[in-house]
């Protein structure tokens, strides 16, 4: 016989394929290649087998192995479905959630140490010579805090825009689901679920839904995932700076040097804005009575030799790519000086 591996994204799948007349038949399990948890809480490590098509169960059952998947070795016993017969560091502990006969070998251990971390192993035992040890199998990790939880989307949003920010933390102990706290809710809605990964694990999932604004541009917010462990809990957040898109705001005309301008002297228009991305034009406009002229292209209009004639209003327009926003009008005097 050939062995194939494959693996796909954290899923391991060993096939094992036997020359069978006239069929092909394969050894398969499904199982989550690590799974992190926390001491004192549990894991639950979602399994799903198959066996030969041509093979006629006589009875389904089912052992899980620690460390190492060879039953000539003696390894520790984690669960086995004919007795309740296992390992001492795991007397009752483990649980069988899935049923054997839908080929379903999820398993669940309970009060979990860190001298459970390691390899478990599922052996399915079909009756007569059909047992078999599948050479897959899942690695715990025990930890005495979480791992802190994924923030998504990270991309940055236009404002007006309506946005939602998932925060996604593991539940490896699915009846202790974490708690997920958010720093701030921007004035928008929290939905939370439980949702499923696609190595089969359970996660929970808190989804922030907001109307993105220019205020909220370059603001941290926090996901705070909170996990019961025993009598206590413990915290893991992740931080995401929000980034939006927005057309200038605040646009500010100003004169320099203040106070009184008198003709030959040297004067300049300045304009502000604030803008994401940055402005890229600013235009100067002059107004003159119910005419209104365009003065320059440019932030800073300059007067190195003024005279009365350039006396009048003056704004200016900032623009970006998301739009554009005037400036309240300056009034420029310029003061005549007789010799």
């Amino acid at each position: 016989y050939s062995t194939l591996s494959l693996r796909v994204c954290r899923v391991c799948v060993i096939s094992i394929y036997y020359c069978v007349p006239g069929s092909l038949a394969q050894w398969t399990v499904w199982m989550p290649k690590d799974i992190s948890t926390m001491r004192n809480s549990c894991v639950v490590i979602p399994c799903t087998f198959m066996y030969p098509s041509n093979v006629r169960p006589y009875g389904v059952h089912g052992i899980w192995y620690f460390g190492q998947p060879y039953p000539e070795l003696y390894p520790p016993v984690v669960f086995k479905s004919r007795t309740e017969i296992v390992h001492e560091s795991f007397k009752d502990r483990t649980k069988l959630l899935g049923d054997l006969k839908q080929r379903n070998c999820t398993l669940q251990i309970s009060n979990i140490g860190m001298e459970h971390s390691g390899k478990y192993y599922f052996r399915a035992d079909l009756g007569s010579s059909n047992v078999y040890t599948y050479p897959d199998f899942s690695e715990v990790k025990v930890l005495d805090s979480p791992d802190r939880p994924a923030i998504s989307p990270s991309s940055a949003v236009k404002e007006g825009a309506l946005t939602s920010l998932a925060c996604t933390a593991p539940a490896p102990c699915p009846r202790e689901p974490p708690a997920l706290v958010w720093s701030d809710t921007l004035n928008g809605s929290v939905e939370i679920e439980q949702v499923e990964q696609q190595d089969g694990t359970k996660a929970v999932s808190s989804v922030l839904t907001f109307t993105a604004s220019h205020l909220h541009h370059n603001k941290d917010i926090t996901c705070t995932a909170q996990y019961p462990v025993g009598s206590e809990t413990k915290s893991a957040g992740e931080v995401s700076t929000l980034r939006v898109l927005y057309s200038p705001k605040n646009t500010l005309a100003l004169i320099s040097p203040p106070g009184e301008i008198h003709e030959g002297g040297h004067v300049t228009l300045s304009c502000s804005s604030n803008a994401n991305p940055a402005v890229s034009r600013y235009t100067w406009f002059e107004v003159k009575g119910d005419n209104i002229n365009e003065k320059g292209v440019e932030q800073y209009l300059t007067f190195t030799d003024i005279n009365a004639s350039d006396s009048g209003l003056y704004y200016c327009e900032a623009r970006n790519e998301h739009g554009a926003e005037n400036s309240t009008a300056v009034q420029l005097n310029v003061v005549c000086m007789y010799l």
